[in-house]
Protein backbone atom coordinates (compact mmCIF):
# COMPACT_ATOMS: atom_id res chain seq x y z
CA UNK A 1 0.00 0.00 0.00
CA UNK A 2 0.87 3.75 -0.67
CA UNK A 3 -0.46 6.65 0.90
CA UNK A 4 -0.85 9.74 -1.16
CA UNK A 5 -1.40 12.95 0.84
CA UNK A 6 -2.92 15.38 -1.34
CA UNK A 7 -2.97 18.58 1.10
CA UNK A 8 -0.69 19.83 4.11
CA UNK A 9 -1.92 19.89 7.92
CA UNK A 10 -2.22 23.67 7.41
CA UNK A 11 -4.42 22.94 4.24
CA UNK A 12 -6.65 20.92 5.60
CA UNK A 13 -7.72 23.23 8.46
CA UNK A 14 -7.74 26.29 6.80
CA UNK A 15 -10.19 24.04 4.27
CA UNK A 16 -11.96 23.01 6.95
CA UNK A 17 -12.59 26.41 8.22
CA UNK A 18 -13.65 27.93 4.82
CA UNK A 19 -16.28 25.56 4.84
CA UNK A 20 -17.16 26.65 8.34
CA UNK A 21 -17.58 30.03 6.65
CA UNK A 22 -19.39 29.50 3.77
CA UNK A 23 -22.35 27.55 5.58
CA UNK A 24 -22.46 30.27 8.44
CA UNK A 25 -22.70 33.10 5.74
CA UNK A 26 -25.45 30.75 3.47
CA UNK A 27 -29.01 30.95 3.59
CA UNK A 28 -29.02 26.97 4.28
CA UNK A 29 -32.12 25.95 5.87
CA UNK A 30 -30.06 23.54 7.46
CA UNK A 31 -27.28 25.72 9.27
CA UNK A 32 -30.94 28.13 9.61
CA UNK A 33 -32.60 25.52 11.69
CA UNK A 34 -29.47 24.62 13.63
CA UNK A 35 -28.99 27.79 14.84
CA UNK A 36 -33.12 27.34 16.46
CA UNK A 37 -31.90 24.02 18.03
CA UNK A 38 -29.17 26.05 19.60
CA UNK A 39 -31.58 28.71 21.04
CA UNK A 40 -33.51 26.25 22.63
CA UNK A 41 -30.83 25.10 24.62
CA UNK A 42 -29.69 28.08 25.39
CA UNK A 43 -32.38 30.52 25.82
CA UNK A 44 -35.48 27.68 26.79
CA UNK A 45 -34.31 24.20 28.09
CA UNK A 46 -32.41 25.66 31.23
CA UNK A 47 -33.40 29.18 31.42
CA UNK A 48 -35.71 28.98 34.41
CA UNK A 49 -33.53 27.10 36.61
CA UNK A 50 -35.49 23.97 36.84
CA UNK A 51 -34.98 21.12 39.69
CA UNK A 52 -33.11 18.57 38.12
CA UNK A 53 -30.40 15.92 39.75
CA UNK A 54 -27.02 17.87 40.07
CA UNK A 55 -25.52 14.92 38.33
CA UNK A 56 -28.09 14.65 35.68
CA UNK A 57 -27.21 18.47 34.59
CA UNK A 58 -23.41 17.84 34.37
CA UNK A 59 -24.52 14.90 32.33
CA UNK A 60 -26.56 17.40 30.40
CA UNK A 61 -24.20 19.74 29.66
CA UNK A 62 -21.90 17.73 28.22
CA UNK A 63 -24.12 16.54 25.77
CA UNK A 64 -25.04 19.80 24.58
CA UNK A 65 -21.31 20.73 24.15
CA UNK A 66 -20.70 17.19 22.36
CA UNK A 67 -23.72 17.86 19.78
CA UNK A 68 -22.06 21.40 19.53
CA UNK A 69 -18.68 19.92 18.68
CA UNK A 70 -20.59 17.34 16.21
CA UNK A 71 -21.86 20.32 14.25
CA UNK A 72 -18.69 22.16 14.06
CA UNK A 73 -16.98 18.49 12.30
CA UNK A 74 -20.31 18.46 9.98
CA UNK A 75 -19.60 22.14 8.95
CA UNK A 76 -16.23 22.10 8.21
CA UNK A 77 -17.54 19.01 5.34
CA UNK A 78 -15.97 16.10 7.65
CA UNK A 79 -19.06 13.69 7.24
CA UNK A 80 -17.39 10.90 7.97
CA UNK A 81 -16.10 12.26 11.81
CA UNK A 82 -19.14 13.31 12.62
CA UNK A 83 -21.52 10.09 14.25
CA UNK A 84 -18.83 8.83 17.33
CA UNK A 85 -19.43 12.65 18.72
CA UNK A 86 -23.39 12.33 18.04
CA UNK A 87 -23.23 9.09 19.40
CA UNK A 88 -21.66 10.30 22.54
CA UNK A 89 -23.93 13.20 22.85
CA UNK A 90 -26.81 11.29 22.92
CA UNK A 91 -25.41 8.62 25.20
CA UNK A 92 -24.48 11.59 27.72
CA UNK A 93 -28.46 12.54 27.49
CA UNK A 94 -29.94 9.45 28.02
CA UNK A 95 -27.39 8.34 31.05
CA UNK A 96 -28.78 12.41 32.54
CA UNK A 97 -32.65 11.04 31.86
CA UNK A 98 -32.01 7.38 33.19
CA UNK A 99 -30.44 9.31 36.58
CA UNK A 100 -33.36 11.59 36.72
CA UNK A 101 -35.59 8.53 36.49
CA UNK A 102 -34.05 6.46 39.12
CA UNK A 103 -31.63 8.91 41.22
CA UNK A 104 -29.85 6.22 42.99
CA UNK A 105 -27.97 5.86 39.27
CA UNK A 106 -26.14 8.62 40.40
CA UNK A 107 -23.95 7.13 42.74
CA UNK A 108 -23.45 4.34 40.75
CA UNK A 109 -22.13 6.82 37.57
CA UNK A 110 -19.98 8.68 40.05
CA UNK A 111 -18.61 6.03 42.09
CA UNK A 112 -17.24 4.17 38.36
CA UNK A 113 -13.99 4.04 38.75
CA UNK A 114 -13.47 3.09 42.50
CA UNK A 115 -12.78 -0.31 41.58
CA UNK A 116 -13.75 -3.48 39.12
CA UNK A 117 -16.57 -4.04 41.37
CA UNK A 118 -17.88 -0.26 40.61
CA UNK A 119 -16.91 -0.62 37.15
CA UNK A 120 -18.90 -3.83 36.28
CA UNK A 121 -22.02 -2.44 38.30
CA UNK A 122 -21.68 1.06 36.39
CA UNK A 123 -21.46 -1.01 32.78
CA UNK A 124 -24.70 -3.14 33.87
CA UNK A 125 -26.64 -0.43 34.78
CA UNK A 126 -25.63 1.82 31.81
CA UNK A 127 -25.53 -0.45 28.44
CA UNK A 128 -28.06 0.28 26.50
CA UNK A 129 -28.59 3.36 27.95
CA UNK A 130 -29.94 4.63 25.10
CA UNK A 131 -32.72 1.88 24.18
CA UNK A 132 -33.73 2.13 27.83
CA UNK A 133 -34.67 5.53 27.35
CA UNK A 134 -36.50 5.52 24.19
CA UNK A 135 -38.59 2.16 26.37
CA UNK A 136 -39.30 4.85 29.37
CA UNK A 137 -40.34 7.84 26.74
CA UNK A 138 -42.88 5.32 25.27
CA UNK A 139 -44.55 3.97 28.49
CA UNK A 140 -47.00 7.02 27.98
CA UNK A 141 -47.35 7.26 24.24
CA UNK A 142 -45.58 3.41 22.61
CA UNK A 143 -43.63 3.71 20.24
CA UNK A 144 -43.09 7.62 20.12
CA UNK A 145 -39.62 7.20 20.65
CA UNK A 146 -38.59 4.38 18.88
CA UNK A 147 -36.87 6.78 16.63
CA UNK A 148 -34.31 7.95 19.39
CA UNK A 149 -32.64 4.48 19.34
CA UNK A 150 -33.21 4.11 15.29
CA UNK A 151 -31.55 7.22 15.13
CA UNK A 152 -28.64 5.78 17.50
CA UNK A 153 -28.34 2.39 15.52
CA UNK A 154 -28.17 4.09 12.03
CA UNK A 155 -25.38 6.61 13.72
CA UNK A 156 -23.46 2.82 14.59
CA UNK A 157 -23.36 1.80 10.95
CA UNK A 158 -22.65 5.10 9.43
CA UNK A 159 -19.09 5.58 11.54
CA UNK A 160 -19.75 5.36 14.94
CA UNK A 161 -18.50 2.24 14.81
CA UNK A 162 -15.53 0.63 12.36
CA UNK A 163 -18.75 0.10 9.86
CA UNK A 164 -18.50 -0.69 6.11
CA UNK A 165 -21.00 2.05 5.72
CA UNK A 166 -18.84 4.34 7.67
CA UNK A 167 -15.94 3.42 5.40
CA UNK A 168 -17.21 2.50 2.25
CA UNK A 169 -19.40 5.70 1.72
CA UNK A 170 -16.30 7.50 1.44
CA UNK A 171 -14.50 5.58 -0.68
CA UNK A 172 -13.78 5.78 -4.87
CA UNK A 173 -12.34 3.75 -6.64
CA UNK A 174 -9.72 5.09 -9.14
CA UNK A 175 -7.71 3.32 -12.16
CA UNK A 176 -6.36 -0.29 -11.72
CA UNK A 177 -2.65 -1.57 -12.96
CA UNK A 178 -1.23 -5.43 -12.10
CA UNK A 179 0.27 -4.64 -8.97
CA UNK A 180 -2.22 -1.75 -7.68
CA UNK A 181 -5.66 -0.37 -7.59
CA UNK A 182 -6.22 3.26 -6.63
CA UNK A 183 -8.72 3.97 -3.91
CA UNK A 184 -9.80 7.49 -3.40
CA UNK A 185 -10.72 8.20 0.17
CA UNK A 186 -12.62 11.57 0.84
CA UNK A 187 -11.96 13.37 4.14
CA UNK A 188 -13.33 16.92 3.24
CA UNK A 189 -16.67 17.63 1.72
CA UNK A 190 -17.68 21.23 -0.26
CA UNK A 191 -20.62 23.55 1.53
CA UNK A 192 -23.00 22.10 -1.43
CA UNK A 193 -22.24 18.71 -1.52
CA UNK A 194 -24.86 15.47 -0.72
CA UNK A 195 -22.14 14.10 2.04
CA UNK A 196 -22.00 17.47 4.58
CA UNK A 197 -25.41 18.00 3.73
CA UNK A 198 -26.46 14.64 5.63
CA UNK A 199 -24.01 15.25 7.64
CA UNK A 200 -25.63 18.46 9.37
CA UNK A 201 -29.25 16.68 8.70
CA UNK A 202 -28.08 13.92 10.81
CA UNK A 203 -26.96 17.13 13.83
CA UNK A 204 -30.53 18.31 13.30
CA UNK A 205 -32.11 14.71 13.36
CA UNK A 206 -29.58 14.21 17.05
CA UNK A 207 -30.27 18.01 18.07
CA UNK A 208 -34.30 16.88 18.06
CA UNK A 209 -33.40 13.61 20.09
CA UNK A 210 -30.95 15.20 22.53
CA UNK A 211 -33.84 17.75 23.59
CA UNK A 212 -36.60 15.65 23.75
CA UNK A 213 -34.83 13.42 25.89
CA UNK A 214 -33.08 16.65 28.11
CA UNK A 215 -36.49 18.11 28.61
CA UNK A 216 -37.76 14.73 30.08
CA UNK A 217 -34.91 15.44 32.60
CA UNK A 218 -37.04 18.15 34.28
CA UNK A 219 -39.13 16.98 36.96
CA UNK A 220 -41.64 19.41 35.26
CA UNK A 221 -42.12 21.76 32.13
CA UNK A 222 -44.21 24.21 31.35
CA UNK A 223 -46.60 23.69 28.27
CA UNK A 224 -44.70 26.61 26.86
CA UNK A 225 -41.45 24.26 26.57
CA UNK A 226 -43.66 21.44 25.11
CA UNK A 227 -45.06 24.15 22.75
CA UNK A 228 -41.27 25.19 21.49
CA UNK A 229 -40.12 21.32 21.80
CA UNK A 230 -43.36 20.95 19.05
CA UNK A 231 -42.09 23.72 16.69
CA UNK A 232 -38.49 22.17 16.37
CA UNK A 233 -40.09 19.41 15.50
CA UNK A 234 -42.22 20.44 12.73
CA UNK A 235 -39.53 22.88 11.85
CA UNK A 236 -37.53 20.08 11.47
CA UNK A 237 -40.25 18.32 8.70
CA UNK A 238 -40.15 21.33 6.83
CA UNK A 239 -36.62 21.92 6.04
CA UNK A 240 -36.80 18.33 5.16
CA UNK A 241 -39.34 19.00 2.67
CA UNK A 242 -37.80 21.98 1.73
CA UNK A 243 -33.98 20.03 0.77
CA UNK A 244 -36.65 17.38 -1.24
CA UNK A 245 -38.11 20.29 -3.19
CA UNK A 246 -34.38 21.82 -4.02
CA UNK A 247 -33.49 18.28 -4.60
CA UNK A 248 -30.76 18.41 -1.65
CA UNK A 249 -32.30 14.76 -0.81
CA UNK A 250 -34.94 13.41 -2.35
CA UNK A 251 -36.60 10.90 0.31
CA UNK A 252 -37.34 11.21 3.73
CA UNK A 253 -36.10 8.91 6.80
CA UNK A 254 -32.83 8.74 8.50
CA UNK A 255 -29.72 8.63 6.80
CA UNK A 256 -31.34 10.73 3.92
CA UNK A 257 -30.17 9.76 0.69
CA UNK A 258 -29.32 11.56 -2.70
CA UNK A 259 -29.55 10.76 -6.41
CA UNK A 260 -26.15 12.12 -6.91
CA UNK A 261 -24.80 8.76 -3.93
CA UNK A 262 -21.12 8.94 -5.50
CA UNK A 263 -20.39 12.65 -5.67
CA UNK A 264 -16.65 12.85 -4.00
CA UNK A 265 -14.68 16.10 -3.69
CA UNK A 266 -10.79 16.10 -3.79
CA UNK A 267 -10.65 15.45 -0.14
CA UNK A 268 -8.01 13.63 2.27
Amino acid sequence: MQLILEKTFDDYMTSGESTVAELLASDSPLVRELRESYRYFAQTLWTDAPDINPVSSVLAINAHMHLMAAIRIAMTGHAGAIFPTLRTALEYACYAFLITDDPALAAVWTNRHKSREALKASRNKFTGAVTATSKKLNEGQPGSADWIAEAYDTAIDFGAHPNPRGVFTHISWGEETSSHVAMNVTGLYSADQFETTRSLMACLDFSLAIAVVLTNCRKEFSEAIQIELTAMHDRRESVISELIRIGAIVVRGYPHENQQEGDRSNGE
